[in-house]
This record gives structure tokens, C-alpha cells and sequence, in this order.
């Protein structure tokens, strides 16, 4: 159970890193490259948002009460 958390822990840390990078670099590349980056940033965001959703469904799944 130790290695899933730490392995959805990572993922989220991940995709956050690269939404964060995406969204900076916008500025430093040419016009023609903007929207790909957009997109990028895009989807590791939506990509994050799934795996935090994960991570609380696997979270909560294996809490004593």
C-alpha cells in the first residue's frame, strides 16, 4: 500500500512541475510553438486533477475508522 501512495504522491508532484514549466515557458518560445504548450499544460492538468481524485479515492479506501 506504501508504494502506491508514494508512486500517486509522485505523479501528482509531476504533473504539477510540468503544468508550472508549461505555463512559463509560454513566453519564451516563438509564436508558432505557444499553443502546443498550451495544450501540454492542459492536459498534465487535467492529467493532475485525475490522480489527486485517485489518490483521495485510494486514500480513503484504506483509512481505519
Amino acid at each position: 500500500m506504501v508504494i502506491v501512495y508514494n508512486l500517486l504522491s509522485l505523479a501528482i508532484a509531476a504533473m504539477l512541475a510540468s503544468f508550472a514549466f508549461f505555463v512559463m515557458a509560454r513566453s519564451q518560445v516563438s509564436m508558432r510553438f505557444r499553443p502546443a504548450l498550451v495544450m501540454s499544460a492542459l492536459v498534465v492538468g487535467i492529467a493532475g486533477y485525475h490522480y489527486w481524485r485517485i489518490f483521495g479515492s485510494w486514500d480513503a479506501s484504506y483509512r481505519l475508522n
